[in-house]
């Protein structure tokens, strides 16, 4: 809920709407029959004309043509009046994400039209942030801790909790924990804050990681997207400025397997068998790997 209303109160970055723009074009030559009538050319009109423009060669196009030159007296005399720049939208086979003029027309009009955002988040964020499993086996600790089941239970649990059965009493918390945890989060020579620039992507996020004297990248926030872990590794070993130290890139692969990019090779290896000591590789944690991933 906070993503979307994020996206909807600042809008589409313009790396993001290039990527949209991008996608629906690669859909569109992907279909067959004449362009006004394929799925990603009709997306397209109905985009920009929700958003207040009119695409050539639409009805709607016409029929604003129609009103001008009833306003100007003729046709050719309503060719003369420049009208609004939104008014006159190519259609979406004739426009290049290389052309700054097009790109810069279409982003004014469109980055903050709800339609364009769920798209984008829809095909590219939230798939990649909001993984699932179509199945899921599952059970509470109320299920697996008290005697329904078993009348003999032993088990571990890394994040303790007083929402236990009352079978097996009340958890025993270590004194200090806690308060250690909150002490170290919050302590300024241990914890400390960047703010990014505005109009940052994120290879830029990794170009100040990857010369920030840092080790590791965890990505709690989604920041960084549109990009494979995969390609991640490699954009960080190719940076300027990434310490000549780190010889190697662990990340998680889409089998969720610990590997390493090594930069030597640029070949992947299983991270047991890299032979690369801790302080040579730099580890890259992506959002859906944050938590309960031990990497040593």
């Amino acid at each position: 809920g906070l993503t979307v209303l994020a996206y909807r109160y600042e809008g589409l970055r313009r790396s993001d709407f290039v990527q949209v723009m991008g996608s629906i074009r690669d859909r569109m030559e992907n279909e067959f029959g004449p362009y006004p009538k394929r799925a990603a050319c009709k997306t397209f009109v109905g985009w920009v004309e929700k958003a207040g423009g009119a695409v050539r060669g639409t009805p709607l196009h016409r029929k604003r043509q129609e009103a001008a030159a009833e306003a100007a007296g003729s046709f050719t005399a309503a060719a003369l009046v420049p009208g609004h720049e939104f008014d006159d939208i190519w259609p979406l086979q004739l426009i290049s994400i290389r052309d700054e003029d097009q790109m810069g027309i279409l982003y004014r009009l469109l980055r903050k039209l709800p339609h364009i955002i769920r798209f984008y988040l829809d095909n590219f964020i939230f798939p990649v942030t909001c993984e699932h499993k179509s199945l899921k086996l599952s059970a509470s600790g109320q299920d697996l801790g008290s005697s329904i089941i078993w009348g003999r239970r032993l088990g571990f649990s890394g994040t303790p909790s007083d929402m236990l059965p009352r079978e097996m009493g009340e958890c025993q918390f270590e004194p200090g924990s806690d308060g250690k945890v909150v002490h170290y989060l919050t302590d300024p020579t241990v914890v400390t804050t960047q703010h990014l620039a505005a109009g940052w992507s994120p290879t830029s996020v990794l170009d100040a990681v990857a010369t920030g004297g840092y080790t590791a990248l965890i990505d709690t926030g989604a920041l960084i997207t549109g990009l494979s872990n995969l390609e991640v590794a490699q954009y960080l070993l190719r940076a300027k400025g990434m310490p000549k130290k780190f010889r190697g890139c662990v990340y998680l692969d889409e089998d969720d397997r610990q590997v390493v990019l090594m930069r030597d090779t640029w070949k992947i290896e299983p991270l047991a068998a890299c032979g690369l000591q801790w302080h040579e590789r730099f580890t890259f944690y992506d959002m859906i790997h944050t938590t309960g991933m031990d990497i040593k």
